[in-house]
């Protein structure tokens, strides 16, 4: 929409979970290096958390790419709003378990167990990334520790190693899953000091060569997101786009205080007296 305006190839605030657009941060490297020392040392599962928008599921498919290189067998999940069928359902597809519409959930289980537990997964155990498990139904919880529990047929490593995202560290079932976890990855906000670089490297990505945000402007922005990086992300788009509006070429300060007082009057409920009775 506005990238031509900018010479912007890409929007470079759009949501994504592209690992191109992945942001390097010392705690996002933190979180990357104890998952993969999870993954590498053949742990039976890693767990990953964080607050809503510090790019927890980009991680987890910066990941699903550094495995798929490296030639290791793994599958990305995103569990939200998942009951146990469904989980095991779609395990089974991603490993392309023979199906039928009419087994069981147990049937179905035990096929995809013999094969996630045969000898073609010996040298490597598969990689499971569970996304979003605080918003799946709390039955699939058993089923999870099922997964945790299975072995390659000599014993010596698991058969797979579950990493679980979620942003909170106890909801529903989460609480056993959690403390059978060997190791934990914490995500955090984008540092104040970092986040005029995260700015500049989603431009460079979207093939930009100029940064539009004043140096005061980028200070109101992480004031205002407090280094999330999906709110630096709504931030900086709405701004563009209002900055595009006004004809400016450059978007300052005072500018993403205006879009984010919008933002704030949006979210907020109208009043009971003022709303429109059918």
């Amino acid at each position: 929409m506005y990238e031509r305006y900018w010479g912007f190839q890409y929007p470079p605030f759009r949501e994504t979970h592209d690992p191109v657009w992945y942001f390097a941060s010392p705690a996002h490297e933190e979180a990357q290096a104890r998952l993969l020392y999870v993954i590498e040392r053949h742990h039976q599962a890693g767990w990953l958390i964080g607050p809503l928008g510090t790019g927890k599921s980009l991680l987890l498919h910066v990941l699903a790419d550094k495995l798929h290189r490296s030639a290791i067998r793994s599958a990305y999940l995103d569990m939200a709003g998942m009951d146990a069928e469904e989980l095991v359902w779609n395990l089974s597809s991603l490993w392309q378990v023979a199906r039928s519409m009419n087994d069981s959930l147990r049937v179905q289980w035990r096929r995809l167990q013999d094969v996630l537990e045969s000898q073609q997964m010996l040298a490597e155990p598969a990689v499971i990334l569970l996304d979003h498990i605080d918003r799946a139904d709390p039955d699939c919880f058993s089923w999870l520790e099922r997964l945790r529990q299975l072995r390659t047929p000599n014993r010596s490593i698991p058969a797979c190693t579950l990493i679980l995202s979620t942003e909170n560290r106890q909801t529903n079932g989460e609480a056993a899953t959690r403390d059978r976890c060997d190791f934990e990855a914490e995500l955090f906000p984008v540092e104040e000091e970092l986040i005029t670089e995260y700015i500049e490297a989603r431009i460079r990505v979207a093939n930009g060569r100029v940064n539009p945000f004043s140096v005061d402007a980028v200070s109101e922005i992480a004031s205002l997101s407090d280094g999330v990086p999906s709110r630096i992300n709504q931030l900086c788009e709405l701004s563009l786009l209002a900055a595009m509006g006004n004809g400016l070429r450059q978007v300052d300060d005072q500018l993403v205080i205006a879009v984010a007082d919008d933002l704030m009057r949006k979210r907020q409920p109208v009043p009971r007296s003022l709303q429109t009775t059918h």
